[in-house]
């Protein structure tokens, strides 16, 4: 992904008004989830819909977003993460833990900084497999701040450096396209 941020809090998600029904006790009420109407993940294979579920009751008990039980942000992540982008949720589906992992690459050129939904994203991809990478040159930190506590591996190498135009990495040299 190129923009920051990814999700907005003007993106539209049908989830967002349901969010507080579905956590009682600090537990999702998977079946609730399930069965309500506007779940959009029913095409999905079950088993891995259970997969989805699970994970992210990880993140809800986890607390690894700030805010989490204390501001509400578990409505956020919940309806987050049951707003998936349909690029992603067809590569969940297809995802397969015994061949290729899923990769999500961000690149951050600029001084923008991500949304908590965005770092929820990130954080809900990770626990579901994918293997992440965020690039940010300038060495701000443009997510660091949703997480309550350290969520990723951090490398840093060489100088910072500043307003760079980030290649287009969607496209190979033979216009086949590499990503998403």
């Amino acid at each position: 992904f190129y923009q920051a941020p990814i999700i907005s809090r003007s993106t539209p998600n049908p989830m967002s008004q349901h969010a507080t029904t579905f956590i009682k006790n600090r537990k999702l009420q998977v079946q609730k989830i399930k069965s309500h109407p506007a779940y959009a993940y029913k095409f999905i294979r079950e088993d891995m819909q259970d997969y989805m579920m699970d994970k992210l009751q990880v993140l809800i008990e986890g607390e690894f977003i700030r805010g989490t039980f204390q501001s509400g942000t578990e409505y956020t992540i919940v309806s987050t993460a049951l707003n998936l982008d349909k690029q992603l949720l067809r590569i969940i589906q297809k995802f397969d833990f015994t061949k290729t992992i899923p990769k999500l690459i961000l690149v951050n050129t600029g001084e923008q900084i991500y949304s908590l939904e965005d770092s929820i994203l990130v954080a809900y991809l990770n626990l579901l497999g994918f293997d992440i990478a965020m690039f940010v040159p300038t060495g701000y930190q443009v997510m660091e701040q949703h997480f309550a506590k350290p969520f990723f591996v951090e490398q840093q190498v060489g100088e910072y450096i500043y307003d760079l135009r980030a290649p287009e990495l969607n496209q190979s040299n033979d216009g086949k396209k590499n990503f998403m």
